[in-house]
Protein backbone atom coordinates (compact mmCIF):
# COMPACT_ATOMS: atom_id res chain seq x y z
CA UNK A 1 0.00 0.00 0.00
CA UNK A 2 1.67 3.67 -1.22
CA UNK A 3 2.12 5.79 1.99
CA UNK A 4 0.55 9.25 1.07
CA UNK A 5 3.08 12.33 2.46
CA UNK A 6 1.57 15.55 2.63
CA UNK A 7 1.08 17.48 -0.71
CA UNK A 8 4.49 19.67 -1.67
CA UNK A 9 2.66 22.79 -1.92
CA UNK A 10 1.52 22.51 1.99
CA UNK A 11 4.76 22.06 2.96
CA UNK A 12 6.19 24.77 1.81
CA UNK A 13 3.69 26.93 2.64
CA UNK A 14 4.05 25.63 6.20
CA UNK A 15 8.05 26.06 5.98
CA UNK A 16 7.49 29.51 5.01
CA UNK A 17 5.45 30.86 7.02
CA UNK A 18 7.43 29.49 10.39
CA UNK A 19 10.71 31.21 8.72
CA UNK A 20 8.70 34.23 8.48
CA UNK A 21 7.18 34.23 11.74
CA UNK A 22 10.99 33.67 13.24
CA UNK A 23 12.30 36.36 11.21
CA UNK A 24 9.76 39.15 12.03
CA UNK A 25 9.06 41.77 9.63
CA UNK A 26 12.81 42.04 8.16
CA UNK A 27 12.47 38.88 5.92
CA UNK A 28 9.94 38.08 2.91
CA UNK A 29 9.60 34.72 1.39
CA UNK A 30 8.56 33.93 -2.12
CA UNK A 31 7.53 29.69 -3.12
CA UNK A 32 6.90 28.37 -6.39
CA UNK A 33 4.99 25.38 -7.10
CA UNK A 34 6.22 23.49 -10.03
CA UNK A 35 3.78 20.78 -11.72
CA UNK A 36 3.82 16.94 -10.58
CA UNK A 37 5.42 16.81 -6.55
CA UNK A 38 7.85 19.42 -6.60
CA UNK A 39 8.44 22.75 -4.76
CA UNK A 40 10.63 25.20 -3.96
CA UNK A 41 10.61 28.17 -1.61
CA UNK A 42 13.61 31.33 -1.23
CA UNK A 43 13.84 32.95 1.79
CA UNK A 44 15.44 36.95 1.65
CA UNK A 45 16.79 38.05 5.24
CA UNK A 46 17.47 41.75 6.26
CA UNK A 47 19.37 42.08 9.83
CA UNK A 48 20.07 45.25 10.40
CA UNK A 49 22.65 46.05 13.51
CA UNK A 50 22.12 49.33 15.11
CA UNK A 51 24.82 52.08 15.90
CA UNK A 52 26.46 51.57 19.21
CA UNK A 53 28.62 54.36 20.85
CA UNK A 54 28.42 54.76 24.22
CA UNK A 55 30.98 56.03 27.18
CA UNK A 56 31.11 55.27 30.68
CA UNK A 57 33.31 57.50 32.76
CA UNK A 58 34.36 56.69 36.19
CA UNK A 59 33.27 59.62 38.86
CA UNK A 60 35.67 60.84 41.12
CA UNK A 61 36.23 61.98 44.63
CA UNK A 62 36.59 65.53 45.58
CA UNK A 63 39.66 66.74 44.74
CA UNK A 64 41.60 67.10 48.12
CA UNK A 65 43.90 70.52 48.02
CA UNK A 66 46.65 70.96 50.66
CA UNK A 67 49.25 73.32 51.46
CA UNK A 68 51.86 71.65 50.59
CA UNK A 69 50.08 71.45 47.12
CA UNK A 70 49.28 75.55 46.88
CA UNK A 71 53.29 75.87 47.85
CA UNK A 72 54.32 73.43 45.18
CA UNK A 73 51.58 75.23 42.66
CA UNK A 74 50.09 72.01 41.58
CA UNK A 75 48.74 68.73 42.51
CA UNK A 76 48.44 66.08 40.58
CA UNK A 77 46.53 62.69 40.95
CA UNK A 78 47.51 58.93 41.59
CA UNK A 79 44.62 57.26 40.42
CA UNK A 80 43.84 57.48 37.11
CA UNK A 81 40.14 58.17 35.70
CA UNK A 82 38.78 55.38 34.01
CA UNK A 83 37.20 56.61 30.56
CA UNK A 84 35.45 53.54 28.58
CA UNK A 85 33.95 53.93 24.83
CA UNK A 86 31.92 50.94 23.54
CA UNK A 87 31.05 51.46 19.76
CA UNK A 88 30.86 49.80 16.53
CA UNK A 89 30.97 52.12 14.11
CA UNK A 90 34.20 52.48 11.45
CA UNK A 91 34.69 56.37 12.14
CA UNK A 92 36.93 57.95 14.96
CA UNK A 93 35.73 59.35 17.77
CA UNK A 94 37.17 62.47 19.99
CA UNK A 95 37.16 62.67 23.56
CA UNK A 96 36.28 66.17 24.90
CA UNK A 97 37.92 66.93 28.22
CA UNK A 98 36.69 70.63 29.74
CA UNK A 99 37.53 72.16 33.21
CA UNK A 100 34.20 73.40 34.85
CA UNK A 101 35.64 74.25 37.74
CA UNK A 102 36.46 78.23 37.59
CA UNK A 103 39.70 77.89 40.01
CA UNK A 104 41.56 75.50 37.78
CA UNK A 105 42.81 77.17 34.94
CA UNK A 106 45.52 74.68 33.72
CA UNK A 107 45.36 71.38 33.43
CA UNK A 108 48.00 68.32 32.21
CA UNK A 109 45.97 65.38 31.15
CA UNK A 110 48.32 62.33 30.94
CA UNK A 111 47.66 58.32 28.99
CA UNK A 112 50.43 56.19 28.39
CA UNK A 113 53.11 58.17 27.28
CA UNK A 114 51.50 61.31 26.10
CA UNK A 115 50.68 64.54 27.90
CA UNK A 116 48.83 67.67 26.87
CA UNK A 117 48.03 70.88 28.84
CA UNK A 118 45.24 73.02 28.01
CA UNK A 119 43.06 75.70 29.57
CA UNK A 120 39.75 76.80 29.98
CA UNK A 121 39.54 75.96 26.19
CA UNK A 122 39.62 72.38 26.96
CA UNK A 123 41.10 69.49 25.41
CA UNK A 124 40.02 67.45 22.20
CA UNK A 125 41.69 64.31 21.80
CA UNK A 126 40.92 62.65 18.04
CA UNK A 127 40.57 58.53 18.37
CA UNK A 128 41.96 56.79 15.29
CA UNK A 129 39.52 54.88 13.38
CA UNK A 130 38.59 51.38 14.27
CA UNK A 131 37.19 47.85 12.03
CA UNK A 132 33.66 47.69 12.13
CA UNK A 133 32.95 45.66 15.04
CA UNK A 134 31.19 45.93 18.21
CA UNK A 135 35.10 47.57 20.56
CA UNK A 136 35.80 48.83 23.68
CA UNK A 137 38.80 51.25 24.07
CA UNK A 138 39.52 51.64 27.72
CA UNK A 139 41.38 55.04 28.79
CA UNK A 140 43.28 56.07 31.64
CA UNK A 141 43.65 59.80 32.77
CA UNK A 142 46.17 61.02 35.20
CA UNK A 143 45.82 65.10 35.22
CA UNK A 144 47.80 67.84 36.89
CA UNK A 145 45.98 71.00 38.23
CA UNK A 146 47.78 73.82 38.29
CA UNK A 147 47.08 76.09 41.42
CA UNK A 148 46.53 79.75 41.83
CA UNK A 149 48.50 80.99 44.69
CA UNK A 150 45.52 82.42 46.46
CA UNK A 151 43.28 78.90 46.55
CA UNK A 152 42.94 77.75 49.96
CA UNK A 153 43.32 74.14 51.09
CA UNK A 154 40.24 71.89 50.92
CA UNK A 155 38.00 69.58 48.54
CA UNK A 156 37.18 70.71 45.45
CA UNK A 157 34.26 69.49 43.25
CA UNK A 158 36.12 67.39 40.56
CA UNK A 159 36.88 69.91 38.00
CA UNK A 160 37.07 67.98 34.68
CA UNK A 161 34.46 66.77 32.73
CA UNK A 162 34.88 64.20 29.80
CA UNK A 163 32.47 63.65 26.67
CA UNK A 164 32.89 61.60 23.86
CA UNK A 165 31.45 62.22 20.46
CA UNK A 166 31.15 60.47 16.92
CA UNK A 167 32.82 62.09 13.60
Amino acid sequence: MPSRLPHPTGLAASLIAVVLLAAGSGAHAESQIVSGSSASASVMFTIRIPVVFRMKVQSQAPLRVTLEDIARGYIETSTPQEVQVTFNVPKSYTLRIDVVAPRFKRVTVSEQAASRSFGTEGLTLHEPPTPPATNQASHRLLYRFELPADMTPGDYPWPIAVSAAQI
